[in-house]
């Protein structure tokens, strides 16, 4: 049933409730228009910056893709080249075992890291080993790796020792051994010869060059200057040697003077030519005498003199060339040769070494003065030696 009562008249603050209600109605609907708008914003925003990563991501594995592709093809050609050298390889080695290819030659690095270590203990008994025979007499001594620089030959009652220092092996096959102490040495056209080149008639082989070569690198010629003297030349005295170094004589201290070690300028040869490997002691004449002191430019030979003041001469009277051992057996033991007090350092004690008394009769036996001077040997006339010696020694 209708109100008896009529609507209530609008009053002017109900106009104004109703108004503002309505205006924060309308501010809440666009609070919230508002916020779905930002939240799309947001979406988008997060949605570009996915996608820029996703390029970079997609350029990079493009990048990496590529680069695995060079590497399998690198890697393809690597194996295709070990394939054809493996293969290279093999022919060579077909080649050289039925004899269409020489035997390389080491090189002087690959040598030394083969080498047989000779120290002072075993030195005497290595020489024992060497075979001096052709073509490849000379490779023993070249490969070995010599770790004594010093060795004693024979040691007085008062302690007087005499030793060599031993010289540096060279680092080529054509390159002679350099030693302060070493003998100065000329070409075969210095000492008036003519046949310097005549071992290239020889027709070697390829692979025996090189091994022959070693006897020129090592071995000296020996020849004997004195004409007036010529006849007194022992049969016996070696015309190939190997140097092994020069002879030093070392005093050790006394009560007034310290110790003292000195060069006798003499060198010790090895006789190649023998099985029994006599060991002789020669007097080093010639040096060089430089115009400059950087030596860039060479005078003439010049001749050292000889006189009573030189070792070994004291005693024995003058001479130049001498045997001091028949043989490499003549070294004993340190305790077979009767010396006394120590040597010159420890490192020389209990060597092998010659006796006194047997060394100064072989001296006396064949000393004589003739001028040894050295070059460089024939290897035709060498090897001819060598052959007809170490023959003669095992017919025996």
């Amino acid at each position: 049933m209708p109100s008896p009562f009529p609507p209530p008249h609008p009053t002017p603050l109900t106009l104004r409730v109703s108004n503002l209600e309505s205006q924060i109605s309308h501010l809440q609907s666009l609070l919230f228009t508002t916020h779905a708008t930002l939240l799309s914003l947001a979406s988008e925003r997060e949605l570009r910056v996915c996608d820029g990563h996703l390029v970079a991501l997609e350029s990079q594995v493009n990048v990496l893709e590529t680069r695995v592709h060079e590497l399998e093809t690198k890697s393809r050609n690597a194996e295709t080249s070990l394939r054809d050298i493996r293969c290279e390889v093999e022919g060579l080695k077909r080649l050289r075992a039925v004899g269409l290819l020489p035997t390389p030659v080491p090189t002087p690095q690959e040598e030394r890291q083969k080498a047989v270590v000779v120290g002072h203990r075993d030195f005497v008994d290595w020489l024992k080993t060497l075979d001096f025979s052709p073509p490849d007499g000379m490779r023993g001594w070249a490969e070995a790796d010599v770790r004594a620089d010093e060795y004693p030959l024979c040691r007085l009652l008062d302690g007087t020792v005499y030793y060599v220092r031993l010289r540096c092996q060279p680092d080529g096959e054509n390159e002679q051994p350099q030693h302060m102490g070493s003998p100065l040495v000329l070409s075969r056209q210095e000492r008036g010869h003519n046949d310097e080149d005549e071992d290239d008639g020889m027709r070697i082989r390829e692979s025996q060059a090189g091994p022959l070569r070693r006897y020129r690198a090592h071995v000296l010629e020996i020849e004997y200057r004195h004409p007036e003297h010529s006849f007194l030349v022992s049969p016996l005295a070696p015309r190939y040697a190997l140097p092994l170094g020069e002879v030093y004589l070392y005093k050790p201290a006394s009560t007034h003077t310290p110790p003292q070690a000195r060069s006798t300028n003499y060198v010790l040869l090895m006789d190649v030519t023998s099985p029994t490997k006599s060991l002789w002691v020669a007097y080093k004449y010639e040096y060089r005498q430089h115009s400059d002191p950087q030596g860039s430019k060479a005078c003439g030979v010049e001749l050292y003199g000889l006189g009573p003041e030189t070792a070994f001469c004291g005693g024995m009277g003058l001479f130049d060339m001498a045997r001091v051992a028949d043989s490499l057996d003549c070294f004993r033991g340190d305790s077979d040769v009767g010396g006394i007090g120590r040597g010159r350092g420890g490192v020389m004690e209990g060597l092998p070494q010659l006796d006194v008394a047997q060394m100064s009769a072989t001296m006396y036996a064949s000393a004589y003065t003739a001028v040894p001077v050295f070059t460089y040997p024939n290897l035709k006339a060498l090897g001819r030696a060598i052959d007809e010696g170490w023959s003669r020694q095992v017919c025996r």
